[in-house]
């Protein structure tokens, strides 16, 4: 782990050094370069020095100061329980779509993510809201399924 982030570490500060000597290439602005810079000089050593913690040393990192992304400083540890893939990192979104794949409801959560469950009823207000008709069928995944959608799916 540690060659790995020794390595990453030589690349970004490769790439740093082309970005500070060559100026904004392509869409980039200087703004883009300038926040991609600082994550280099400040979240890189902070991340290898929390992998050398954890993994080296074997002792726990405070969730509020676990660097989960270099990129994202939003992302979040999603409890998936799903079969190889037990937790995942990023945001939750919901999205609802027709059949012929129109988006008719989307939500991003917040700082916790929420059980699939938990979102349906909501979502279905919402598209009945926007559309000013109720659903004629919801299809979901078994993460949504629940006794209590089960009843509140049947009396609409």
């Amino acid at each position: 782990m540690k060659k790995l982030s020794q390595c990453v570490s030589r690349h970004a500060r490769k790439h740093r050094d082309l970005i500070e000597q060559h100026g904004p290439v392509g869409e980039l602005k200087a703004g883009h370069i300038r926040q991609i810079i600082a994550r280099i000089r400040e979240q890189l050593p902070a991340a290898i020095g929390q992998a050398h913690e954890r993994i080296i040393g074997e002792r726990p990192v405070p969730n509020a100061q676990k660097i989960l992304s270099l990129y994202e400083p939003d992302a979040q540890v999603l409890v998936r329980g799903k079969a190889g893939a037990e937790v995942e990192f990023g945001r939750q979104l919901l999205i609802g779509e027709n059949p012929q794949g129109f988006i008719l409801d989307w939500q991003l959560l917040g700082q916790c993510s929420a059980s699939d469950s938990t979102l349906l009823q909501e979502s279905v207000q919402r598209v009945q809201e926007r559309t000013g008709g109720r659903p004629k069928g919801v299809c979901t995944d078994r993460g949504f399924r629940s006794a209590a959608n089960s009843r509140w799916l049947a009396e609409q």
